[in-house]
C-alpha cells in the first residue's frame, strides 16, 4: 500500500460502511487501489453503461440520434430526473433522452433508453463487449412493482474504472460516440461526492458564454440505501486522471448533502487531488 492509499484508509477509519476506490493517472501513470475487485451497487453509475449501449446502436446504425423517442406510462418512475413530473405522450429525441438520463440522472428517460437498445440484456451484452465480466443491469427501473430489490447494477470500482480510461482514449465505442459520451458527462450536475472538497475557484460556474472551470469534470453518480458512487474523468490544468469513489453498507440512511459517505468520499477526492491534481 502506497502513501496515498494509507492515506485514503486512515480518512475512511470509523466509516460505518465499506469504502472502495480505483483511479489512474493519465494517459496511464500511477494507480490508486482500495477494494478495486470488491463487488459493490452501482445505483445510478451505471447509466455510464446504458449510454455506451445506446450509442453502440448508433454508431452500428441501428439507432440515430434524432430518432423520436415516446415517453410511455411504461417508463414511468420514481426517483431522479424531471420528466416523472411531466405527461406521457411527451416526444423527444435519442440524443435528449441521453442528455437526461446522464445530465440529471432521469430514471424515466433510462428505462426509455434500456427499452430502446433491447433490455436489460442488451446492457449486459454491452458490459461483456467491454469486457466488464463483473458488471450488469440487474432490472429496468421499476421500484413499485419490487423489480430493484436486489438493486440496480453491480460492478467493480475497477472495472467501471477501467469503462472510462476507455473512454478517455476514444476506445470505448467509436471515436464520435466517445466524444459524445464525454460531452454528455461532462453537463452531468450531481458530482459532489468528487467536487465538495476541490478549491472552489476550480470549479467555479463559468459567468460568461465560452468560458470554462479550471477544472472539467466528465463523470456519472448514483445513489441508493446505504451507498453512494461518483466515477468520472478529471481535465485538469496539471494533468488529468480517472477518479472512482464507492460506498455501500453505510448506516446513515439519509439522502442528504451531510450524509456520512457524502462527507467521507469528497475527503478522499481531496486527498488524490492534492497528489494528483496540483492541489491550491
Amino acid at each position: 500500500m502506497d502513501l496515498l492509499e494509507e492515506e485514503i484508509a486512515a480518512a475512511s477509519a470509523g466509516f460505518s460502511g465499506t469504502v472502495g476506490v480505483w483511479g489512474r493517472r493519465l494517459p496511464g501513470g500511477e494507480t490508486v487501489a482500495l477494494r478495486a475487485d470488491e463487488s459493490f451497487e452501482t445505483a445510478s453509475a451505471i447509466k455510464v453503461l446504458i449510454l455506451a449501449a445506446a450509442l453502440r446502436r448508433v454508431r452500428e446504425g441501428r439507432d440515430a440520434l434524432d430518432a423520436p423517442l415516446v415517453y410511455g406510462p411504461q417508463h414511468h418512475v420514481f426517483g431522479s430526473g424531471v420528466l416523472r413530473e411531466l405527461t406521457p405522450g411527451l416526444r423527444l429525441s435519442l440524443r435528449d433522452t441521453l442528455t437526461l438520463m446522464i445530465a440529471v440522472s432521469d430514471n424515466v428517460a433510462t428505462n426509455m433508453v434500456i427499452d430502446r437498445v433491447g433490455g436489460v440484456d442488451a446492457v449486459n451484452a454491452e458490459a461483456a463487449r467491454q469486457g466488464m465480466g463483473r458488471t450488469r443491469v440487474l432490472a429496468r427501473l421499476d421500484f413499485a412493482s419490487g423489480a430493484n430489490t436486489q438493486g440496480f447494477g453491480r460492478s467493480t470500482p475497477a472495472e467501471l474504472g477501467g469503462l472510462f480510461e476507455r473512454l478517455y482514449h476514444g476506445r470505448c465505442v467509436g471515436a464520435a460516440e466517445d466524444r459524445l459520451m464525454i460531452d454528455l458527462l461532462l453537463r452531468q450536475q450531481y458530482n459532489s461526492a468528487l467536487t465538495r472538497d476541490l478549491p472552489y475557484a476550480l470549479i467555479t460556474p463559468p459567468r460568461l458564454p465560452g468560458e470554462q472551470p479550471a477544472l472539467r469534470l466528465a463523470s456519472k453518480s448514483g445513489s441508493w440505501q446505504g451507498c453512494r458512487i461518483d466515477c468520472g474523468l478529471f481535465f485538469g490544468p496539471n494533468g488529468d486522471y480517472i477518479l472512482g469513489l464507492w460506498s455501500k453498507d453505510c448506516r446513515d440512511a439519509r439522502f442528504h448533502v451531510d450524509n456520512e459517505a457524502m462527507v467521507l468520499l469528497p475527503r478522499i477526492s481531496r486527498l488524490v487531488w492534492d497528489r494528483w491534481g496540483g492541489g491550491a
